[in-house]
Order: structure tokens, then C-alpha cells, then sequence
């Protein structure tokens, strides 16, 4: 959070997003498994929580979600997450089928074009509500505070994370 809001202050939020979205991606680079595609979509993955964090004004979306999915995939479904095993037992012990370009193969599902066309759908419906939400229809115009540069207020006092 901090990287992210550090340089979007500082420069465009949009160079916090990709910033702090290459980091997260990087924090993912020693896994077995981790390649080109899963780096992408990491890169994406971490696009979207950028964004969420923005869109909500604090950590906690984007903390819920990463742990929420971590923990479905390894402790529900017995997948592999990020291409590490999940220590104790699952719930079901799902095996996904196909190519592992398409799920992923070793890395897990966060590894194939499937998580790829999830993640780009995330993003883009994430840059639609955040257009929406804002003055100018511009992520650039405002900050998670709901000020944007020209200092109006997108959003009313007391209206934040809470708001769906």
C-alpha cells in the first residue's frame, strides 16, 4: 500500500499501480513453477487489487480477497496457489484437467490464459466503476482520499470502503 499511494502521490496513480502491481508479481517469482504467463498474470492480479485499494481508500478489500482466494484454492479445493502445495488437508481434492497453458499446470490456476482472461475482466471492470466514481472520468483525477487534483470531492464525507 504504501509504494502504491508513495508514487501515486507523487507522480500518477497509474505509476503506483504499476509499480507496486510489478512488485506484487515479483514476490512470486521463486515459486516452482513461475514463468512468463503467471508473472502476467500476477502483474494483473495485482493491477486490480491496486485499483481496489484506490477505488476503496484502504488495504482491506484487497487483503480479503488475496487471503479469500489463497485459501479457497489450497484449503478448499486442494489446488496448488501460486505453485506451492498447501500444507494440511482440503475440503475436496480437486484435479483440474487441460492444457496447462490454459490452467495453469504446475503453478496453479493463477498460471494459464484462463486466469488471464479472468484477470484482464477484472481490471477493466474495475477502471469502469472507477470512471464512474470519478469527476473527470480519469483514475489520474483522483486519490483515495475521494479529492481529485483540482480538490472537489468525488465522493461525499464519510462515503469510503463500505460502499459497493
Amino acid at each position: 500500500g504504501w509504494l502504491l499511494m508513495s508514487l501515486g502521490a507523487r507522480y500518477t496513480p497509474w505509476c503506483g499501480v504499476v509499480a507496486s502491481s510489478l512488485l506484487f508479481s515479483s514476490f512470486h517469482a521463486f515459486n516452482p513453477g513461475f514463468g512468463w504467463l503467471p508473472a502476467l498474470n500476477l502483474f494483473l492480479i495485482g493491477v486490480f487489487f491496486a485499483l481496489l485499494v484506490l477505488r476503496q481508500g484502504c488495504l482491506w478489500g484487497a487483503f480479503a480477497m488475496h487471503a479469500a482466494w489463497n485459501w479457497t484454492l489450497g484449503n478448499v479445493l486442494g489446488l496448488s496457489v501460486s505453485g506451492m502445495g498447501m500444507p494440511g488437508g482440503a475440503l475436496v481434492d480437486l484435479d483440474i484437467g487441460g492444457p496447462a497453458w490454459l490452467v495453469g499446470g504446475a503453478f496453479g490456476l493463477e498460471g494459464g490464459l484462463a486466469a488471464t482472461a479472468v484477470a484482464t475482466s477484472g481490471v477493466l471492470g474495475m477502471v469502469a466503476l472507477m470512471r464512474r466514481r470519478t469527476v473527470r472520468g480519469h483514475i489520474d483525477d483522483v486519490a483515495a482520499d475521494g479529492v481529485d487534483r483540482e480538490g472537489d470531492r468525488t465522493r461525499s464525507p464519510g462515503e469510503g470502503s463500505d460502499d459497493v
